[in-house]
């Protein structure tokens, strides 16, 4: 009897892949990083946008920036059967609000309480927030559904018309 071929991929194989992918994530990231300066120091030359109106605009901009990349390079592989776009959207903004959250703390702590350098509190932080942003990313924005529960038949279809 012949034996079925192992179609499981190889546990290096999924080592590798999540290598590429946690790469390829860095490299989206330090693009996007590179474009919200560039429009930040476009908008700070101007004089009728404040500064408070327009970081916020920046921000969703890269965030939505980011998300296209990483769906269409990082994750691409993930989106089959998983979650329609505007959903992985919704979830690409709350994983990139936590790890917002993540790095105005740990740039917090690191500034305030060990006395590092602004610059070098942020470079901290930011790898902190881009292992938090990659795990959520991977792990919650591109999980696949789970599957419905199976409906139970309605009850008059299991009951018998007669009890002879």
């Amino acid at each position: 009897m012949a034996q079925q071929p192992n179609t499981e991929p190889k546990p290096s194989a999924n080592r590798r892949e999540e290598l590429v992918r946690l790469v390829q994530f860095a490299f989206v990231g330090g693009y996007v990083a590179a474009f919200n300066l560039v429009l930040t120091y476009i908008m700070s030359q101007q004089d009728t946008v404040p500064y408070s109106l327009y970081v916020p605009v920046i921000i969703e901009i890269t965030i939505c920036a980011s998300f296209v990349l990483n769906d269409v390079l990082t994750f691409s592989k993930l989106k089959q059967g998983g979650h329609g776009r505007w959903v992985r959207l919704l979830r690409f903004h709350g994983s990139a609000g936590l790890g917002a959250i993540t790095q105005i703390t740990v740039s917090f702590v690191a500034y305030h309480f060990f006395d590092l350098a602004p610059v070098a509190a942020q470079f901290i932080a930011i790898g902190f927030a881009t292992v938090v942003n990659f795990s959520m990313h991977r792990f919650w924005t591109y999980r696949k559904p789970k599957a419905k529960a199976e409906v139970a038949p309605p009850l008059m279809s299991v009951v018998p018309e007669s009890l002879d």
